[in-house]
């Protein structure tokens, strides 16, 4: 918990002096370590016993996680910038102009900005004019993930295409969320069992008297499954007419997962959860692109053969 203060303190230190972007990164760092030093701390602090390794502190820390996301989305989805933050945010672009270092696409972002701000304020004009006059740097060469990006665009424009892509769709989807209801159902009603147990016929009485026992976490974990697994099968009908439609549930199926049955696993499970948060974020990377390609492409609604 100290380290983590002292890491705060430096990251407070850096962001008060210095005005570089560097200096945000690095302030960045610099707290996001030190703030999760401290929370990592945090069973000590609800227990009467100070214990470190009290059952639903990883689930408690999880949940702080998805309530700072969540604000913070809040914060820039509600806000509606006014002009003159839409010029401050351009005063701070030209940094890289003072640098050497402006692009073309910082200039782009950045006369972007100056579109936003008032047209009347003398300002606006001066920076345009030396926007457009500063020489830009070429171009880095492509980096290995700037690379790798566009191999996964050309495979996915192949793929999406082929006759077979629905059904591996079905297929990945449909078979994720059986193993999500298998690994569920394992969890709550055959852990701690024996094999010979679990071979044994009379196991679905021991299933049985499991069921009249579930506690609230139990409930929650299944029933924020089965309300995943709700989006899947929509998304499942829809695909045939409209991917985009389709993808979205299935997005929300995630998002259902990520932000309501991980954090009853991470009681269940703990640490041993992150597999599954890793898994469920990969697949909404990649539907999160999907997305995007079919918004992009306008065949959001198109009917596909």
């Amino acid at each position: 918990m100290l380290w983590g203060g002292l890491f705060m303190l430096g990251a407070l230190i850096v962001v008060l002096s210095f005005i570089s972007k560097r200096a945000q990164t690095a302030a960045a760092i610099l707290g996001g370590i030190g703030f999760g030093t401290f929370i990592d701390e945090v069973g000590k602090f609800v227990t009467s016993d100070n214990d470190y390794f009290f059952r639903p502190a990883v689930a408690i820390i999880y949940v702080i996680f998805i309530l700072i996301f969540l604000a913070g989305r809040a914060i820039h989805a509600s806000q509606n910038y006014s002009a003159p933050e839409y010029l401050i945010n351009a005063l701070q672009e030209m940094e890289d102009v003072v640098l050497h270092h402006l692009d073309e696409e910082e200039r782009n972002k950045t006369l972007k900005y100056l579109a936003h701000a008032d047209k009347a304020d003398p300002l606006v004009a001066a920076l345009e004019s030396a926007l457009l006059q500063k020489q830009l740097i070429p171009p880095p060469p492509a980096t290995i993930f700037e690379r790798g990006q566009s191999l996964i665009k050309s495979i996915y424009v192949c793929a999406a295409a082929s006759r077979w892509f629905h059904l591996a769709v079905i297929f990945f989807f449909v078979g994720q969320l059986l193993l999500k209801l298998t690994y569920v159902f394992v969890l709550i009603f055959l852990f701690g069992l024996e094999w010979r147990q679990i071979l044994d016929v009379r196991v679905l009485g021991a299933i049985g008297a499991r069921m009249g026992r579930l506690s609230f976490i139990d409930v929650a974990e299944l029933a924020s499954s089965l309300f995943a697994g709700a989006f899947v099968l929509w998304g499942v009908l829809r695909l045939r007419r409209s991917r985009l439609r389709a993808f979205v549930n299935f997005e929300r199926s995630i998002l259902v997962s990520i932000f309501l049955t991980q954090v009853f696993v991470f009681y269940q499970e703990q640490l041993h959860a992150l597999v599954g948060l890793a898994f469920n974020l990969a697949v909404l990377v990649a539907l999160r692109y999907m997305i995007n390609r079919e918004r992009g492409d306008g065949a959001a609604d198109s009917y596909v053969e």
